[in-house]
């Protein structure tokens, strides 16, 4: 095999001595463009690219979000690689795509796996749900911004939010989130709470506002931080243990934490506890997105159902027991459940709609147990971690209505 490689090689050599082939280094801003030639994949730049002497040729690149490129090529003579370079334009169509594509962090037991996903997004933002009004866009972020989970201080008046970037570093595309805030009722000052190229996601404020908590890859896989809400510093490792931690929920009381924890061979996301302080963490059962009750005595949560493998909803004992099942149904997820400030309902996100002929996540509402389940969004953009107000009377969540994701809110209309 290595003698028909050198063989291959040196006939090459010897073709483009002659003059029969012609090189090209062929870069792009941004790289990691797909550089074509008569249908066959050349490779994605930069990369070296061998034409045949014989004529005008023509060079594809192809980049998803940019506008395909066709460059005429006439091959000449040269000992030398010609270089080429193209500035991939941003067109409308990226702006589409953009807002049409979920770009999602998920929690493994080894790290962090980006995953992307097509969904349906709606240029029209109003929502004609005759179960909600006054519905408004609270941030206005890029259309090349992903907003993630969010949560709001106990008074209502800021946000914290989870926001991922993307930006070209060194050629090749550097993907990071940090945790941010701003105020929730004028919708501006929005300021960097955390630093770096990390992964800092799911934050969580504490009851008496004086810590954020957040899941991080500061330490290689995910572990759970706490840092000041007022200095933004006093950085703190709140678990170290041999699981990767995500989703940290605070006690009503600030004593004790939830978090969702893989281990390492297993697929199954956890829910476990660690009292705030000194303490050991307690395994409670399969699930994630868990929550306390206001009164402190149930959890809510969200696990597979063994039978329809579909997410459902379920609430618990403290300790893991008396597991109850609120939402069924065989084909469909229900995920992001959320307690209401006095505990009679819950609200959560499903793709039981249709939009764009596939299964679509829409904002609904249902009584503690499950009953008088009601579709609050109706937008045919995909809606969801939703967020009660602190009074109950308004609900936050995420939407990529108008082709851009951002955090929404909306009244209930009773």
């Amino acid at each position: 095999m290595k003698k028909i490689t050198y063989i291959l090689i040196s006939v090459v050599a010897i073709m483009m001595l002659c003059g029969c082939w012609s090189g090209y280094q062929i870069s792009t801003s941004p790289s990691g463009a797909k550089v074509l030639v008569k249908g066959e994949n050349q490779g994605q730049t930069p990369v070296d690219v061998y034409l045949y002497k014989g004529g005008e040729e023509t060079l594809v690149i192809e980049k998803e979000g940019y506008k395909k490129i066709e460059a005429k090529v006439y091959p000449r003579i040269r000992r030398d690689l010609n270089r080429m370079h193209f500035d991939l334009e941003q067109t409308e169509q990226e702006i589409i795509t953009a807002g049409q594509t979920l770009i999602e962090l998920i929690d493994t037991a080894t790290g962090v796996k980006i995953q992307s996903e097509k969904v349906h997004a709606e240029k029209e933002v109003i929502e004609r749900s005759p179960n909600v009004t006054a519905v408004r866009r609270v941030t206005d972020l890029s259309s090349n911004r992903w907003v993630g989970n969010f949560t709001l201080s106990r008074d209502g008046a800021t946000i914290l939010v989870e926001i991922l970037d993307q930006e070209n570093a060194e050629r090749k595309i550097n993907t990071f989130s940090n945790i941010w805030s701003l105020n929730a009722y004028t919708s501006g000052g929005i300021r960097r709470v955390t630093q770096g190229n990390y992964f800092d996601r799911h934050p969580c404020i504490s009851p008496d506002g004086e810590y954020v908590y957040f899941s991080s890859n500061r330490t290689g896989r995910h572990t759970i931080w706490r840092l000041s809400m007022k200095t933004l510093g006093g950085l703190g490792l709140v678990t170290s243990g041999a699981t990767s931690d995500s989703l940290p929920e605070l006690s009503p009381d600030g004593k004790n934490l939830l978090y969702t924890a893989h281990m390492i061979g297993s697929d199954i996301p956890q829910i476990w506890t660690i009292p705030i302080g000194r303490g050991l963490p307690t395994q409670l059962r399969e699930g994630s997105n868990a929550q306390w009750s206001k009164d402190g005595q149930r959890i809510l949560f969200s696990a597979q159902d063994r039978t329809t493998a579909m997410e459902k909803i379920w609430t618990m004992a403290l300790d893991g027991s008396s597991p109850t099942q609120i939402t069924s149904g065989s084909d469909k997820n229900d995920i992001h459940p959320r307690w209401s400030p006095d505990g009679s309902k819950i609200i959560f996100a499903s793709d039981r709609g249709i939009a764009g002929g596939k299964a679509n996540y829409d904002i609904w509402i249902m009584n503690a147990d499950g009953s008088e389940l009601k579709q609050l969004t109706t937008n045919g953009s995909r809606d969801d971690l939703p967020v009660f107000s602190p009074d109950g009377k308004s609900i936050y969540f995420r939407s990529n209505r108008g082709i851009k994701w951002d955090i929404w809110v909306m009244k209930l209309a009773e």
